[in-house]
């Protein structure tokens, strides 16, 4: 699930506010995500079932900022999330403090995730360095490289983080995020009970 832009746009553009398509080192703010009403991503998406991956199906993924809450403390982003397949709408909410990014009412940011009122994983922890590696009881994370990404929106340098997920004793995902500073996700590739995303 590659890119990030407005939306609606079709394809992956990058935001209104014109950054860089080649991030040259991690910014100096805590803000993985931006911080812009409004800003959003859209993900062209493949899916293959576990048992038959070469049965691929194709469609798209598109995240919105819809409110920010700034405050001492951090940000707080409430996102809409629309699956292309279902036409489905979900609402997690990420909060970004200095310590790191929490992934709140869902299992996982991405197609397939459920959402889970009152659920909080710390999606993310602060400072990203390469073999960093955290847990909580429903998340290990694992920072595994610093590397230039190719998606259809540019070229970033991103970091490369493994991450499996459990939820309710089920593996919820198990797989890789490329985040950018101050972009956000901008790849992802993972595994969800039965399909390959």
């Amino acid at each position: 699930m590659p890119g990030c832009g407005p939306l609606p746009s079709a394809g992956i553009q990058p935001p209104a506010k014109s950054l860089p398509l080649v991030a040259q080192a991690m910014p100096r703010t805590t803000d993985l995500f931006p911080v812009q009403q409004g800003y959003g991503w859209d993900y062209q998406v493949t899916v293959a079932p576990v048992m038959d991956p070469d049965a691929e199906d194709h469609g798209s993924y598109s995240l919105q900022i819809d409110k920010v809450k700034v405050g001492p403390a951090g940000s707080e982003l409430e996102l809409r999330g629309l699956s292309g397949f279902s036409n489905r709408y979900s609402f997690p909410t990420l909060v970004q403090r200095p310590q790191g990014v929490q992934l709140q009412d869902m299992t996982f940011v991405g197609l397939g995730a459920d959402e889970v009122p009152g659920l909080k994983l710390e999606l993310f922890q602060l400072p990203l360095e390469v073999g960093r590696r955290w847990e909580d009881e429903n998340i290990i994370g694992k920072v595994l490289s610093f590397e230039t990404v190719n998606v259809p929106a540019g070229s970033f340098k991103a970091w490369r983080i493994e991450v499996i997920g459990t939820y309710d004793r089920e593996y919820t995902i198990v797989g890789d995020y490329w985040i950018v500073p101050g972009v956000g996700i901008v790849k992802a590739r993972y595994t969800v009970p039965g399909f390959h995303v």
